[in-house]
């Protein structure tokens, strides 16, 4: 894919990393030309569009030559796909230019975000459950931390007197989350630092797996090769003692004419 318009609010931020998303295409339809203000945010590398948008009255039209499931394209599964299908929402919701969300982390400074956040402040999560909330001298300005915000949702804040609890912080999980390429079976282990692993990597993998640790890999095709060491190693003996014995000609003494001689006394 190409970023024709790495700057539109649809796909803003998406191309900042400078990779552009690999989509297989199946079935795409074809635009030969576009109507007047319609543009080509992303195109395939032959230059056809894959996504575009044209306003229309106080919103804005947007379309893809793909459908939205795995009929047509592998773009369901795209690593961009979610992201993407996240800033078109927010682009027609008409989201300004504050932070529509937060990513999910440990520990989170409240000053820039929730600055009417308090010592005395409820801040909980988005199944109701509380978060812990410490606070911490910087530069002699007391700074309210908010601890374990991984769990993506909309997380709400409550202050004495606030009369209930407020939505406050909405929370997502990194988009490396959404990547669905599969990892290669021998990078696991590095990934997950452990040097003796074993990967299945499908249903018959598995069972086998299974069959070896619980019941013992086969000797069948060992003791093949093994009888195959051994008649080897028979043969290179017996060639070896055939060589050893004393041949007939060194007993008798035959003329060049081929007739045999007597012996010297």
């Amino acid at each position: 894919m190409t970023w024709d318009l790495p700057q539109h609010p649809a796909v803003w931020g998406l191309a900042e990393g400078g990779v552009a998303p690999k989509v297989v295409i199946k079935r795409q339809l074809k635009c030969d030309a576009l109507k007047e203000k319609a543009q080509t945010v992303v195109s395939t590398a032959a230059g056809v569009p894959f996504l575009m948008g044209r306003p229309n009255g106080r919103g804005a039209v947007m379309m893809f030559t793909v459908s939205a499931d795995r009929s047509w394209s592998d773009f369901p599964l795209s690593a961009f796909f979610l992201p993407m299908a996240h800033q078109l929402i927010q682009y027609a919701a008409g989201v300004g230019s504050s932070l529509p969300y937060l990513w999910a982390a440990d520990s989170l400074a409240l000053e820039e975000y929730l600055p009417e956040a308090t010592r005395e402040s409820v801040l909980s999560t988005p199944d109701s459950k509380p978060v812990s909330l410490r606070s911490a001298v910087v530069e002699g300005v007391t700074v309210i931390y908010a601890e374990g915000l991984t769990q993506p949702g909309i997380y709400k804040l409550s202050s004495p007197g606030s009369g209930g609890a407020k939505p406050a912080l909405a929370i997502n999980m990194p988009r490396a989350e959404s990547d669905l390429t599969p990892v290669k079976p021998s990078d696991v282990s590095s990934i997950l630092g452990l040097p003796t692993l074993h990967v299945a990597t499908g249903k018959d993998d598995l069972l086998k797996k299974l069959e070896d640790f619980r019941i013992g890999r086969s000797l069948g095709e060992s003791m093949l090769w093994l009888a195959l060491l051994a008649a080897m190693a028979e043969v290179f003996y017996a060639n070896y003692l055939l060589r050893k014995n004393t041949k007939l000609t060194d007993v008798l003494k035959i003329a060049p004419s081929g007739k045999m001689k007597e012996k010297e006394a």
